[in-house]
């Protein structure tokens, strides 16, 4: 460790001790649960090998003693410099066959030294001061047994902590008073504890093995009723046993070959496994999330095609988010294809579905085939499903085990997490940045509207002038609009009869023919009247625009209901669309067209949001907007509004 790193972390502890409330607010009493959360994590990270995390924790671990050192030296106990020395002169005190002339044969006297030295310098009454009281039970017992071993009080073999063990279990048998059933269930742990020792096992360790591996069987348990759809408080103890008895055969084929499976080269699938939930978190965009969820499946899985389905609320309820590998046309057509099989079971059993499970003649077998899909895997957070993500490649040849689909089942939360987190940051993100925009634009049109009331009270015989600040009191107008939107106030309304209050407000040239092609009998949309109308009136006047070179010209005005092609997503939808036979826009420019402040009309007093505040009222109806053009021929914007908005 560079030395300068370390003094800058001292730095950094004293600037925060000095300039962060929450820092100075801390005691060392306060951070006692953050060094005891630091040490477990640096344990978890120990025990899963996981070195990168270590790093991390051990940082996290030294943080903390740094911490307590500033605290103490700011009211005068002692100071960092003086803890490093203490253990300096410790380690140096305590290792006199490294820093002096004593010889020990083993690490075993080496130990027994040390617990001489401890006595001594520290005077202790007991060699077993010195075990702290807070440490856990059975850990505090192995430390306890260790110390009185190292002065001869001790078993002299495992038999005869066995025979004790049976003793103690006798006793148990014979306790009927609570207290005595409490006693004799501690003197059987100690003596367990004891045997532990012997075979140079961490009881802790032990135990902390078997509930996880208990943890484990028990899910495997809860899974496979859920996937029969059974209430585990409903089934009977004999098919829970049955079940049990699946999880240990299932962990006991994974201690063995087929333990990796999927885990290509570079480690267990355990050990990838491990790694993805440690670095997941670190994702916080869906354009480096796919990608690195990608990479994953290719890795852990053999997954070398993967996509990402997302739904979303439109006619066409789902769309491809994400495709690596498989053929695009392929993936395309099951999300565009009226009640596609794999996606209704996906919304109906939210469950993996693994194609060589399924009956080979089966429509669903031969859908997935045909688009060379293995595994479909759900990611659902409560109700809601929130993507489904498909594997190909090498990944469709092969069986996956129960056990590696349980897996499968635990990345599938973790993405679920990870989705509605991007979700939540994106949306935090767009508020806080039409929060800023809106009050940049409550600043502006203050100052705007003072200059301009005064460059028009001094300009009144300019005509000119006042057609250029006409067009700036309208930017200044549409900016307040687009950054602070009003609150929407619904209403029942007949698209058609809005379609031709628009009209009325058009001032359409004699020469421009306007065709109507409504559909009768739609549904009533709930609607706000004002800010829809002025939304179908900006896309009419961007119609009038394209004519002004093209003698009779047409523009066209369908409407028609339309249905979502998902059984299970019923809501109908209203389809309206503005066609106009004029100068269409250059290919280069519709990625654009909605953005804010793009405008192709700067010099007709264009100020680029017209457009923008369009989509932004269509989306806020929870309705979708798209546009098509070729230059010469036209442009026809496509409007899609819910029958109830999501």
């Amino acid at each position: 460790m560079h030395l300068q790193e370390f003094d800058r972390l001292v730095q950094v502890m004293k600037r925060l001790r000095k300039e962060c409330p929450w820092d100075r607010e801390q005691t060392p009493e306060s951070l006692r649960q953050y060094i005891l959360e630091e040490a477990y994590e640096t344990i978890e990270a120990i025990d899963a090998q996981d070195w990168k995390e270590l790093k991390k924790e051990l940082g996290d671990l030294l943080l903390q003693v740094v911490f307590q050192a500033e605290i103490a030296e700011e009211e005068g106990r002692f100071t960092l410099p003086e803890v490093i020395e203490h253990i300096n002169n410790k380690l140096i005190q305590r290792h006199p066959h490294v820093f002096g002339d004593v010889k020990v044969k083993d690490a075993q006297e080496v130990k027994n030294n040390w617990e001489q030295i401890k006595v001594k310098s520290e005077q202790r009454k007991s060699i077993l001061q010195g075990v702290p009281r807070n440490f856990s039970a059975l850990l505090r017992a192995q430390r306890i047994q260790d110390k009185a071993s190292q002065v001869g009080f001790d078993w002299e073999n495992p038999g005869q902590v066995l025979e004790k063990i049976r003793e103690e279990v006798e006793e148990l048998q014979q306790s009927s008073a609570p207290e005595a059933i409490e006693e004799e269930i501690g003197d059987l742990l100690f003596s367990l504890v004891n045997l532990s020792r012997f075979y140079k096992v961490s009881a802790e360790d032990a135990l902390r093995k078997t509930t996880n591996k208990f943890i484990s069987r028990f899910e495997y348990i809860e899974q496979k009723l859920e996937e029969r759809q059974q209430d585990i408080h409903q089934v009977t103890l004999q098919e829970m046993d049955r079940l049990w008895e699946e999880a240990k055969a299932l962990q006991r084929d994974a201690a063995g070959a087929s333990q990796a499976l999927f885990a290509g080269p570079g480690g267990s699938l355990e050990e990838k496994m491990e790694q993805f939930s440690a670095e997941i978190a670190n994702y916080l965009d869906l354009p480096r999330f796919w990608p690195f969820l990608a990479g994953f499946f290719k890795d852990a899985f053999a997954a070398g095609d993967f996509a990402a389905i997302t739904p979303r609320f439109d006619i066409r309820p789902y769309q491809l988010d994400y495709l690596e590998g498989f053929a695009g046309k392929d993936i395309h057509s099951l999300v565009s294809e009226e009640h596609s099989p794999l996606i209704e079971k996906m919304e109906t059993q939210r469950q993996v579905v693994n194609r060589a499970d399924l009956p080979a003649e089966g429509d669903l077998c031969k859908i997935m085939e045909s688009r060379g899909i293995g595994l479909a895997l759900p990611v659902s957070k409560q109700k809601e499903l929130l993507a489904i993500i498909l594997l190909g490649g090498a990944a469709q040849t092969l069986s996956p085990s129960r056990r590696q689909l349980h897996s499968l089942k635990l990345v599938s939360s973790q993405v679920a997490i990870a989705l509605d987190n991007i979700r939540s940051i994106e949306n935090m993100v767009q508020s806080r940045k039409m929060a800023g925009l809106g009050m940049l634009a409550s600043q502006l049109a203050h100052d705007f509207r003072s200059f301009i009331a005064l460059a028009k009270s001094l300009n009144k015989e300019n005509e000119r002038f006042a057609k250029h600040a006409g067009y700036m009191e309208k930017m200044v107008q549409d900016l307040l609009n687009y950054a602070r939107p009003q609150d929407l106030k619904l209403a029942g309304v007949n698209i058609n009869d809005l379609l031709d209050m628009s009209l009325e407000l058009l001032h359409a040239p004699a020469e421009v023919h306007i065709e109507k092609h409504y559909a009768p009998q739609l549904p009533k949309l709930n609607l706000d009247i004002t800010q829809m109308r002025r939304a179908f009136l900006n896309l009419l006047q961007n119609s009038l625009r394209a004519l002004r070179t093209q003698p009779n010209g047409r523009i066209k005005i369908t409407t028609k209901e339309l249905r979502p092609l998902s059984r299970f997503r019923r809501n109908p939808w209203v389809y309206i669309e503005i066609l106009d036979e004029g100068i269409g826009i250059p290919e280069e420019y519709l990625e654009r067209i909605f953005d804010p402040f793009f405008t192709t009309h700067k010099n007709e007093g264009g100020n680029g949001l017209g457009l923008a505040i369009v989509k932004q009222t269509i989306t806020r109806h929870s309705g979708f907007i798209d546009v098509a053009s070729k230059p010469g021929k036209g442009t026809v914007f496509n409007i899609r509004l819910p029958l109830q908005m999501g």
